[in-house]
């Protein structure tokens, strides 16, 4: 039987303003792809006065979900839909807070603390008939995404077939 071929697509998103977008497209399967691995990075940025931060105090959640292509916008809430099989991968995110050199009262917040490259090793087959999307998202858990925020997410998904 010969193997099936393996190739690696490479996605980025780099968003200045979130307050209308927090689903950012990486890729698509085919029917009969299977996505592999999924190597993700990302980093959400915001600028808050001191007083403000007193009630920043939830977390983001972020994820990878395979959604079909004809879908506009999916549950981004990946705690709140967590059990969805929709999800590859997800996880809460808490921020670092570093005071802005020559703002006073500002600070500058900072997801995830490590930064580091996440390995997923969650696959997925797609057996529909359709073309579905590998898709990144983001919510923060006390409420809807904040105006003042950049996102940056950079991933690569091994795809099978």
């Amino acid at each position: 039987m010969p193997k099936l071929p393996r190739t690696w697509i490479r996605g980025s998103a780099n968003i200045l303003d979130t307050r209308d977008f927090n689903l950012f497209l990486i890729t698509t399967i085919q029917p009969g792809q299977t996505v592999e691995r999924i190597h993700l990075s990302y980093r959400i940025m915001g600028r808050w006065s001191e007083s403000e931060i007193l009630e920043l105090f939830d977390a983001y959640y972020v994820g990878i979900q395979v959604i079909s292509s004809t879908v506009v916008l999916p549950d981004n809430d990946a705690y709140a839909n967590r059990n969805s099989q929709k999800w590859l991968w997800w996880e809460g995110a808490h921020y670092d807070a570093t005071p802005l050199t020559g703002s006073p009262g500002q600070v500058l917040l900072t997801y995830p603390r490590d930064g580091s490259v996440r390995d997923i090793r969650a696959k997925r087959l797609n057996t529909s008939q359709q073309t579905q999307s590998v898709v990144f998202s983001f919510a923060r858990s006390g409420g809807p995404v904040l105006t003042d925020q950049r996102v940056n997410a950079n991933a690569s998904v091994l795809l099978l077939g």
